[in-house]
């Protein structure tokens, strides 16, 4: 009896058997769902790289953009740094060419005293 327990019955293994197939019929249904879910993930991933590409392209757009018109600034800028910079250096010129001519001046008005001073002392003033 004991070699007769080692071996299955025909109506044990038919349960068996059945039991497998649903366990077989269960792993079926939780991959088919785990498939759905998947695929539901894969197109929100999608989605979301879509929507992310957008935001991308239209910043990049209003970057550049702005880019552009600060370049642009900075070249007006320069250009205005230029002839500033020469507006200054012929101010520089002038305030020297006055201030030379001042000093010619008053020389002048020295000399302008004192002629008119000793033209007093000789008596031929005019």
């Amino acid at each position: 009896m004991a070699a007769s327990s080692d071996f299955v019955t025909r109506g044990e293994f038919h349960e068996t058997i059945d039991v497998v197939r649903g366990d077989i019929r269960a792993l079926g249904v939780r991959f088919e769902r785990l498939e759905s879910y998947m695929r539901g993930v894969a197109e929100a991933l999608t989605m979301t790289r879509e929507q992310l590409e957008r935001k991308m392209d239209e910043m990049e757009a209003r970057l550049t953009v702005r880019i552009s018109v600060l370049e642009e600034v900075v070249q007006q800028n320069s250009i205005d740094i230029r002839k500033n910079s020469e507006d200054i250096r012929k101010l520089q010129l002038e305030v020297a060419a006055m201030r030379s001519d001042l000093a010619r001046r008053e020389k002048l008005q020295e000399l302008e005293v004192r002629v008119t001073s000793v033209e007093e002392r000789l008596g031929i003033a005019k």
